[in-house]
């Protein structure tokens, strides 16, 4: 038997404003941040997906100014766990030769990845995560003759 575990911690998330009026000739532009509110919701990842952020803490930049969000925040993006499994039996088919049998799972528990939340402010998905990470289990069987 083999497996492969991967656990991850999230990423920082950079956030940036949609609408770039600060001047910059293509540049991006940061918001500002609501002192006082915290930009990270609480709880499960699974129950955050309408709110890994929360818009209240962010307000858009003044024109030609750059905002005073830093470069990236104290919220993380989703973590990253996933199984794959590996399960493998040889057996004597007749003389010298034999057959290998293998089964691999990968994604076995079948959990559900999520990508990173929308980060520019000004987008009506601003903070809410719009799409899955991964895949969902795939089995392959296998059979091998071998002499």
């Amino acid at each position: 038997m083999t497996a492969f575990g991967t656990y991850q911690s999230g990423f920082p998330l950079s956030i940036s404003q949609n609408n770039n009026n600060a001047g910059t000739f293509g540049g991006g532009q940061r918001p500002n941040i609501v002192p006082g509110v915290d930009p990270s919701t609480t709880g499960a990842d699974i129950d955050r997906i309408s709110g890994w952020l929360d818009p209240a803490a962010f307000s858009a930049a003044a024109p030609f100014t750059l905002g005073n969000a830093p470069r990236t925040l104290d919220a993380l993006s989703p973590s990253v766990r996933n199984w794959d499994l590996a399960v493998d039996k040889s057996v004597r088919v007749s003389g010298e030769a034999r057959g290998i049998i293998r089964l691999e799972l990968i994604n076995a528990f079948n959990l559900t990845g999520l990508r990173s939340p929308d980060i520019a402010l000004g987008r009506s998905t601003f903070g809410r995560i719009v799409a899955q990470a991964g895949f969902t289990r795939v089995m392959q069987f296998t059979f091998r003759l071998a002499w």
